[in-house]
């Protein structure tokens, strides 16, 4: 897959940033929680989606995002395990946005010209090359086919 331009990765990251559920305290045992949980589960699949489609060729991104919530230590509350895992995942956003921002061509790498490319010249599209086994009937009726 090819990389996105670089306006289209950090409005892309961006909007995965400003999408995230609000930090806020839950009453455990209440509707609170499951209606949370179902925006939480959205926005992490949601920016998983976008962070894969935006790194397609460097999948540390990922990782390093799927690894914000970490083990969840013993004793610690679900609100603070989520709450450490959403400041962290806001903290990998933020520099993946300036990753992009100041790393990244203004050009998208598909836009970019093939280098072996010659401009008139127009591959050959009545050559086949057949790749057989060890079946020569097999081969020979593809051979008489073509």
């Amino acid at each position: 897959m090819p990389r996105p331009s670089k306006e289209v990765a950090i409005e892309r990251l961006q909007w995965v940033l400003s999408s995230m559920p609000a930090q806020r305290p839950l009453s455990y045992g209440s509707s609170q929680i499951a209606t949370w949980e179902k925006e939480f589960a959205k926005w992490k699949r949601d920016a998983e989606i976008a962070i894969r489609n935006t790194f397609s060729d460097e999948p540390d991104h990922l990782k390093d995002f799927r690894d914000s919530w970490g083990t969840r230590a013993h004793g610690e509350s679900p609100n603070s395990y989520h709450w450490r895992g959403l400041g962290k995942a806001q903290a990998i956003l933020e520099s993946m946005i300036a990753e992009v921002g100041e790393y990244w061509d203004d050009t998208s790498q598909a836009a970019a010209p093939s280098e072996t490319a010659q401009p008139g010249i127009l591959p050959n599209t009545n050559q086949v090359f057949v790749i057989h086994g060890r079946d020569p009937g097999s081969f020979n009726c593809l051979c008489r086919r073509l």
